[in-house]
């Protein structure tokens, strides 16, 4: 049986007839589809329609070799192929129109010889579909939202080079330089500013880089816009978490390193503002604070280890327990002694008065001490402490391994200094003239002596604190004046007259210290008078 061949239509041999006599028209063809020979044989230019299609579904270029693009420029122009940009074979398009308004003709009105002919004139003309039913449009960007007509998108890649408004990508090495510059920038935004900052910083960043890829697409140039964005949010993620992670090992390290030392309120400040914690040591006002057990060597003589042991802790418990409270820093134990300050780490404009109630709470709490030791056949522990105000160096001392945040200078040899000398006057705490004069108006002193520690040249004035204002009883007044009278006829060198002051104020309260020391001093200056550039300053010859 012999091949069937569907014989011609007349209007088919007559298109043919009619492309034969152009020589400017390009016909279109594809690899697996050619057009008729009919057709094809009458024409002396066939040009390929194969867009090339991205990975999210969009057309941007069409490979440019041999291409119904090229083919028709040829026919045009072929001038115009001279220094087109490609990337790898392909012609990036750069669209100019959306889809559907390009000025077109019905084909009807083409049929029937009805259309304006002055609008084709000296024109580039395509002809294809532009109905969905032959299903020949494809999604673009220019508007996701609606596809555009394949003979549409030949046109707008035939404008890209008559206008030569030609798009490149971003080169490789370019967009590898911009997404380090974007990763390096980010990373240390968000590392060294706060979380909220660093999102603006980002966001700004991202609306800047934004604004310049539409700036760089109007100068033909294509900036990724899919990598550097998912760069800035990557970092975002990263930083969060380091930064979680970072502050979780951070809150460790501080609690595992201050918490024994620091009270639970300032304790939660310090997690809060951890630059607190100075690395580096920094000058600061502080009051010292330096309490001592009275003749512990003694007493840890007459007991065994473990009952020391109990006595010392539950000494030590309590007392430290009042420095807590008044959100102290434990600086720490040395034996029996209790070393702490106020004012650091973080800043307490009151930390000279919070010094002075911890050292009335300390020896108001020691008579309930006293008799629970007494029920339980312990000896009585007593102790003096010294308070001194002053610049010190507070910071992190030690090395990588082992390290304290601790408090040096010497003001804070002026504080244990002022410990010890209690010795000498029979008093329990003594506070220098800088913690007086900040707090005098919330306590009860008074003047102990013009005094030079072991150690230092310049003398200090200094004062017994005695009770909250207002608390001192009537013996206690009375006391007070005969004292202080007494201490001004010493100073005015009446040492006769001062001794009956001192005398008068025994009679008072037999156990004075203070009346006592100055009553022997007065009696011997009485009998061996100082100079006449006596001063009054008493020098400490022992810590």
């Amino acid at each position: 049986m012999g091949k069937y061949i569907m014989p011609t239509h007349p209007d088919d041999k007559a298109f043919a007839k009619s492309l034969g006599e152009y020589n400017n028209i390009v016909l279109l063809t594809e690899k697996d589809n050619p057009p008729l020979e009919l057709f094809s044989s009458q024409v002396d230019s066939l040009g390929l329609s194969t867009p090339k299609i991205d990975s999210d579904g969009f057309i941007r270029r069409i490979p440019f070799k041999d291409s119904l693009t090229e083919k028709i420029i040829e026919k045009y122009n072929p001038e115009l192929l001279n220094n087109i940009p490609l990337e790898n074979g392909d012609l990036v398009i750069n669209y100019q129109t959306p889809p559907y308004k390009y000025n077109s003709i019905p084909f009807k009105d083409i049929y029937f010889d009805t259309f304006d002919k002055s609008k084709i004139k000296d024109k580039i003309v395509l002809i294809g579909s532009t109905t969905t039913i032959l299903h020949d449009i494809f999604p673009t960007p220019i508007n996701p939202s609606m596809q555009m007509p394949g003979v549409e998108i030949h046109a707008n890649a035939i404008q890209t080079i008559l206008e030569k408004k030609f798009l490149q990508n971003q080169s490789q090495t370019s967009q590898i330089i911009t997404i380090f510059a974007l990763a390096v920038l980010g990373t240390l935004a968000l590392i060294f500013l706060n979380i909220w900052l660093g999102i603006v910083l980002a966001i700004i960043v991202f609306f800047t880089y934004y604004g310049v890829a539409h700036i760089a697409y109007s100068n033909g140039i294509i900036l990724n816009m899919i990598y550097p964005p998912i760069t800035l949010l990557l970092i975002y993620i990263s930083s969060i978490l380091y930064k979680y992670f970072a502050e979780i090992k951070q809150r460790q390290y501080v609690q595992n390193a201050f918490g024994k030392y620091l009270s639970p309120n300032v304790m939660k400040e310090i997690l809060k503002n951890p630059h607190l914690l100075h690395r580096r040591g920094v000058k600061k006002e502080i009051t010292i604070f330096f309490s001592d057990i009275v003749g512990f060597t003694s007493i840890s003589e007459l007991l065994d280890p473990q009952t020391l042991i109990e006595l010392i802790n539950e000494y030590l418990g309590t007392m430290t327990n009042i420095i807590m409270k008044y959100e102290g820093t434990l600086d720490k134990y040395v034996g029996d002694a209790i070393v702490a300050y106020f004012g650091a780490p973080i800043n307490q404009v009151d930390h000279a008065k919070r010094a002075c109630h911890v050292a009335l709470e300390m020896r108001a709490i020691l008579p309930q001490l006293h008799k629970k030791w007494k029920k339980e056949g312990k000896p009585l522990l007593d102790f003096r402490i010294g308070i001194n105000t002053g610049i010190a160096i507070v910071g992190n001392v030690g090395s990588e391994k082992r390290f304290e945040y601790t408090i040096m200078g010497d003001e804070v040899n002026l504080g244990s200094r002022l410990e010890g000398a209690n010795k000498e006057y029979n008093t329990k705490i003594m506070v220098s003239e800088d913690t007086y004069l900040l707090v005098k108006n919330y306590f009860e002193f008074r003047h102990l002596d013009y005094l030079r520690v072991k150690g230092k040249r310049e003398a200090v004035r200094v004062y017994e604190l005695l009770a909250h204002k207002g608390q001192v009883s009537e013996t206690g007044i009375k006391l007070l004046k005969t004292y202080n009278d007494g201490i001004n006829l010493y100073l005015d060198r009446n040492f006769k007259e001062a001794q009956e002051m001192f005398k008068q104020a025994l009679q008072i309260y037999p156990d004075d210290g203070p009346s006592k020391l100055y009553l022997e001093r007065s009696d011997i200056l009485t009998n061996y008078p100082p100079p006449a550039d006596w001063d009054g300053i008493f020098n400490m010859k022992t810590k």
